[in-house]
């Protein structure tokens, strides 16, 4: 089975699913340095979930990471952007991995000028073109966002990915998906999916529904 988790990184995933809702309405974002990490017993195939410890001012918070468990220390003293709970900072997620890379569902994107319908239209398109000539692979989720738009009877997200391509380095993006509200706990911080990126703009990524199961839908 590509995802291995032993009991306590599957205990951990429960507890942070079960949180990661209270960032959409007490998330607060901020800037800092990672001054520790620890592993958090998730497996992912050649690589491994690491809970960084982020200084944020006077705050310290807690943040998954997906990493090659041979260069989780190069993560130390990295400047990092995450979106933490105010009140449990130990619930925390990443946002980027280098100063002023933010996931699209963060102030200043240019995603988010968009309305419902133009959102969609610009991912239905990108899948379209990712699967003829996109590469498949697996990701795990490092962020999960609800942009407060409804469909039908689902939400668009944003999803923070960490991508672990075959035989290639692993690198971290971000996608708008509208996902129907059974399928929502698929794609919560720690879960592994599939996903279909561009090998030579990796910055366009998307799911693969084909492979993870499911359609995409249209906004009524």
């Amino acid at each position: 089975m590509y995802l291995e988790i032993d009991a306590a990184g599957e205990e951990r995933t429960r507890e942070r699913e079960g949180r990661s809702a209270s960032l959409d309405l007490h998330g607060k974002m901020g800037s800092g340095r990672v001054s520790s990490y620890e592993d958090s017993g998730l497996r992912f195939g050649s690589t491994s979930g690491f809970t960084l410890q982020v200084d944020v001012g006077t705050t310290t918070v807690s943040a998954l990471c997906v990493s090659d468990p041979n260069e989780i220390a190069n993560w130390l003293h990295r400047e990092v952007t995450v979106r933490y709970d105010t009140t449990d900072p130990s619930n925390a997620v990443l946002l980027s991995d280098a100063p002023g890379v933010l996931s699209s569902a963060t102030e200043g994107s240019a995603s988010e000028s968009l309305n419902p319908d133009e959102r969609l239209v610009r991912q239905q398109v990108l899948l379209d073109e990712l699967a003829e000539s996109g590469t498949s692979a697996r990701a795990v989720v490092i962020s999960y966002e609800p942009l407060g738009i409804s469909f039908n009877e689902g939400l668009m997200v944003v999803l923070g990915v960490t991508v672990l391509p075959d035989g290639e380095s692993t690198f971290t993006g971000t996608l708008d998906a509208a996902l129907s509200h059974e399928r929502l706990a698929n794609y919560q911080v720690g879960q592994s999916i599939w996903v279909r990126y561009d090998p030579n703009d990796p910055s366009r990524v998307a799911i693969d529904f084909e492979k993870q199961g499911g359609t995409t839908t249209t906004l009524s």
